[in-house]
C-alpha cells in the first residue's frame, strides 16, 4: 500500500495545529498539554523506565492530536494506510523528542511502512549521478569511549554489500585546515561525523569537538567546530547533500532556539541532516549507522532508511529510547535527498556484480584515496579526462600482495556504472605455445591477442563483435600472414623479414584504429593487469610507442589502465612522456597502525564477531603488525573459519 504523505504542522507561536493529509480536507485544534522543555529530560535516557518514556509519548501526541485534527486522524487509523509523516515544529519546541509520538501503545516512527521526519515543506531534488561520495570524519579516533571502528565496519561493510554504489573515505582526526581540504578535493554528498557534539552553554556555540577525548590520549590538534562557522565548509561549487552527526546532542539544542549543529548545516543549504538529540552511547551509534546505511545503499529513501535503523535498533536493544535519538530533518523530499541514478540499467548492474571476481570484491579493502585518483584520471568530475593511466603496486611486505588485481576490478566497475564499456585483461596468464609449453612472459603479438579476445569474449561485461576487429585482420593476414590453424589462434611475426619494424607498426596501428572505431558511441576502458609479464623489448619496441603513447595523447574513446609492479614500470615508462601517463597511482601497503580497525571491517564483511577474535589479532599486530596487516584470511582459514578456496 502507497504511503500518504502527511503534514503535522504546529505554529510559529505554538498554540495552533494543522494535520494535512494528501488528498484529504486540513484539520486545526489547539495546542494542549504541558509542553515544556523540562518536562521531558531524561526521556531519551536508558535509565528511564519504559512507561514512563511511552507515557511522555502520548502526551506529546494528545497535545496535537485532539478535537478536529483527532477525527482526521480516527479516519486515517481506519483506512489503515501508512503515512509519510512530517513534523513542522516552531523553535521553542524542536528540542522536545518527537520521535516518541505514541497513539497508545502505537510508536508512530516504528510504525511499519510508515515514515516520520521533520522540515519545513520540502522541494524536489535532482537525482545525484552516481557513484554516491561519502566522507566519514573521525573527530576523537583515539578517544576509546567512541567506538568510531565499530561505526566505520557498519558503514563500511553496509557499502560493501552494493560494490561501487558508493565512494567511502575516511579522514581521522583532521586539524581545520585538512578537514576543509578533504571536502574540497572530494566534494562529498554525504558528510558523516563520528564523535562529540559539545552542547551550548551560555556565550558559546554548540560545537562538534575534535581530538578531545574523554578516556585515552588525543594525538592531534584539539579544537572545536561551532555552529557558527559551519556556513564556511560549504561554497559554491560544493553544498552536502546529507549530513550526519553522529554525536551526542546535535539535533536540537535548548538553550539555542535556532537550533544546534544539525541546524546550523541545514541553514548552510545541506538537503538534509541525520542528528542525535540526546548523549548516544557509542554502540547505539554505531549499531544506527549500520542499519541506516545498509537502507541508503539499497536505494531507500532517507525517511525510510532512518525508519528501517529505528525499527532494527528497538528490535536488539529493546525499549531504551536509543531508536528514538536520531532525528531526521530534510529540506529535499527524503526520497530525493540521495536518490542516485547511473548511466546502466539495473539488470546490467546485476549482472556483472553478480559474476563471482566482482561479487567477491565485497571482502576488498578498499585503498579508496588511490581508486577515487583512478577514477577521476580517466573520468574526471570537471575538465579533460586522460586517456592513460598507470597503476603500479608496490609492497615491503613479501607475504602479501598489494591487491592491485582488486583495485582494477573496483575501478572498472566503476567506470562500467558510469557508462562505459569495460574489458579486464590478465596479461599475467599464461598462453599454449605450439609447442605444448606455457608462454608466461608476452610479446607484443601476444598482447594485441590477447586484448582482441578478452574484448570479444562473452565473459566480459560488454564484449565487443568479433566484427570489430575485421579490418585489423585484414591488415595482420597481409603484413604478417594468416594465423596458423582456425582464427583466433596462434598468431606468428616474423621480426627478422624485410621491412618487419614498419610492418608491425602499421599492424599496430589497424589495431589501434579498430578499437577507436568500437569505441566511437561509447568510451572504452581496457585494463591490462600485471603489466610485467610483458618482454622488455615488447613493451619498449612496440607496446608502448605503438598502443600506449598513442592512446596517452589522442582524446579518442580508448582508455587505457596499465596496472603492473611499480618498479617495473619505472623503469619502462619514459620520463618525457609522463604528461601522457603520469602522474602514477602507487597501491601500496596498508598502515599497520591500522591494522585492527581493518580487521574488525574485514571480519564484519565476512560475517564474522570480531570480538571473539580480537585477541587473536591484537597478539599478531603486536608481534608483527606489518607482516599481518591484511592477511586476515590466513587467520580465519587457520582458524578454520573458511576454507583456503574461500580465501
Amino acid at each position: 500500500m502507497t504511503a500518504l504523505d502527511a503534514e503535522l504542522a504546529v505554529s510559529a507561536d505554538g498554540t495552533t495545529v494543522t494535520l494535512t493529509v494528501t488528498g484529504r480536507p486540513a484539520a486545526t485544534a489547539k495546542v494542549a498539554g504541558d509542553l515544556d522543555v523540562a518536562h521531558f529530560a531524561g526521556a531519551l535516557d536508558r535509565r528511564m523506565p519504559a512507561d514512563t518514556r511511552a507515557g511522555l509519548g502520548r502526551t506529546l501526541f494528545d497535545a496535537v492530536i485532539r478535537d478536529e485534527t483527532a477525527r482526521l486522524w480516527a479516519e486515517l487509523e481506519e483506512d489503515g494506510s501508512p503515512l509519510r509523516l512530517r513534523l513542522h515544529l516552531p523553535p521553542p519546541l524542536r528540542a522536545l523528542p518527537w520521535e516518541l509520538l505514541a497513539s497508545g501503545t502505537d510508536r508512530l516512527a516504528l510504525r511499519r511502512a510508515s515514515t516520520l521526519w521533520r522540515g519545513v515543506p520540502p522541494r524536489p531534488g535532482d537525482p545525484i549521478d552516481g557513484p554516491l561520495r561519502v566522507l566519514v570524519v573521525v573527530c576523537n579516533p583515539t578517544d576509546r569511549q567512541v567506538l568510531g571502528d565499530e561505526e566505520l565496519a557498519g558503514l563500511t561493510g553496509a557499502a560493501a554489500e552494493h560494490p561501487a554504489y558508493a565512494h567511502v573515505e575516511i579522514v581521522d582526526g583532521p586539524d581545520r585546515d585538512r578537514l576543509t581540504k578533504e571536502i574540497d578535493r572530494l566534494r562529498p554528498h554525504v558528510l558523516h561525523f563520528i564523535g562529540h557534539g559539545m552542547p551550548r552553554v551560555p556565550g558559546r556555540a554548540a560545537a562538534l569537538a575534535f581530538n578531545w577525548v574523554t578516556a585515552g590520549e588525543s594525538r592531534g590538534t584539539v579544537w572545536e567546530l561551532p555552529s557558527t562557522e559551519i556556513g564556511l565548509l560549504v561554497s559554491e561549487q560544493w553544498v552536502p547533500r546529507l549530513v550526519v552527526l553522529n554525536a551526542c546532542r546535535t539535533a536540537a539544542d535548548p538553550l539555542d532556539q535556532v537550533g544546534g549543529v544539525g541546524e546550523a548545516f541545514l541553514r548552510a543549504g545541506a538537503g538534509a541532516v541525520v542528528a542525535m538529540q540526546a548523549d548516544v552511547e557509542s554502540p547505539a551509534a554505531a549499531d544506527f549507522a549500520a542499519h541506516f546505511y545498509r537502507g541508503v545503499f539499497a536505494g531507500a529513501g532517507l525517511d525510510r532508511a532512518v525508519a528501517a535503523a529505528r525499527t532494527e535498533m528497538a528490535r536488539t536493544s529493546g525499549d531504551t529510547g536509543e531508536w528514538a535519538m536520531p532525528v531526521l530533518t530534510c529540506r529535499l523530499d527524503p526520497a530525493d535527498v540521495l536518490r542516485t541514478s547511473f548511466r546502466r540499467l539495473p539488470d546490467e548492474i546485476a549482472g556483472l556484480v553478480g559474476r563471482p571476481e566482482y561479487a567477491m570484491m565485497r571482502n576488498f579493502l578498499d585503498h579508496a584515496s588511490g581508486r577515487r585518483d583512478a577514477w577521476w584520471a580517466l573520468d574526471p568530475p570537471e575538465g579533460e579526462p586522460r586517456s592513460l593511466l598507470v597503476v603500479g603496486g608496490r609492497s615491503s611486505n613479501p607475504h602479501k600482495p598489494t591487491g592491485k588485481t582488486w583495485f582494477t576490478r573496483c575501478c572498472l566497475l566503476t567506470y562500467f556504472l558510469r557508462g562505459y564499456r569495460v574489458t579486464y585483461v590478465d596479461v599475467g596468464v599464461p598462453l599454449a605455445r605450439p609447442d605444448g609449453e606455457p608462454a608466461r612472459t608476452k610479446t607484443w603479438l601476444h598482447v594485441l591477442r590477447m586484448i582482441r579476445e578478452a574484448c570479444t569474449a562473452p565473459e566480459q561485461a560488454e564484449p565487443l563483435p568479433a566484427s570489430a576487429f575485421a579490418g585489423f585482420e585484414e591488415v595482420f593476414d597481409r603484413l604478417a600472414g594468416t594465423p596458423d590453424g582456425a582464427a583466433g589462434q596462434w598468431w606468428r611475426f616474423d621480426e627478422n623479414r624485410p621491412r618487419a619494424a614498419e610492418h608491425r607498426d602499421r599492424i599496430l596501428d589497424a589495431f589501434r584504429t579498430a578499437l577507436a572505431a568500437a569505441a566511437a558511441e561509447r568510451p572504452h576502458v581496457i585494463a591490462l593487469d600485471n603489466a610485467e609479464q610483458i618482454l622488455p623489448e615488447s613493451f619498449d619496441g612496440a607496446i608502448y610507442p605503438g598502443l600506449l603513447r598513442p592512446v596517452g595523447a589522442g582524446r579518442g574513446g580508448v582508455r587505457v589502465m596499465l596496472v603492473g609492479k611499480a618498479d617495473w614500470l619505472a623503469e619502462r615508462l619514459p620520463v618525457r612522456d609522463e604528461a601522457y601517463w603520469g602522474p602514477l597511482v602507487t597501491i601500496g601497503d596498508f598502515q599497520a597502525a591500522q591494522m585492527m580497525r581493518l580487521a574488525r571491517d574485514y571480519c564484519r564483511r565476512r560475517g564474522f564477531d570480531f570480538h571473539q577474535l580480537e585477541r587473536v589479532f591484537q597478539v599478531m599486530s603486536e608481534v608483527e603488525p606489518q607482516t599481518w596487516v591484511t592477511r586476515f584470511n590466513e587467520v580465519l582459514v587457520a582458524l578454520g573459519l573458511i576454507r583456503a578456496v574461500e580465501s
